[in-house]
């Protein structure tokens, strides 16, 4: 199976530190897209991934870090499938954990 050309990763709530392994799932149809709720989240949690395969599916493994200073918690991440255009393929949230320390 081809493996997808980009693969973004934008948060939805809070942070992440550990590992976190997911399928990469259809996406909602149109209208029905996911989005960050706290925009430009990102700046404050490091961001290690790679992307995989299991049993002939694309996964996506890594680690967030969180860098903020507080402990996030109901942690959320939205990962998002793009085509070589950069149009949205899918989407999946999955959840990180309760509460993540710094």
């Amino acid at each position: 199976m081809k493996m997808l050309s980009v693969l973004v990763i934008s948060f939805l709530i809070g942070a992440f530190a550990g590992c976190a392994s997911s399928e990469i799932t259809q996406g909602a149809s149109r209208g029905h897209e996911l989005y960050p709720l706290t925009p430009g989240g990102d700046q404050y949690f490091a961001v290690d991934w790679q992307p995989g395969e299991r049993k002939g599916r694309p996964v996506l493994t890594g680690t967030l870090t969180n860098r903020y200073g507080a402990t996030a918690v109901r942690v959320q991440l939205l990962v998002e499938a793009l085509d070589d255009s950069d149009n949205v393929k899918s989407q999946k949230v999955v959840w990180l954990g309760d509460s993540i320390a710094p």
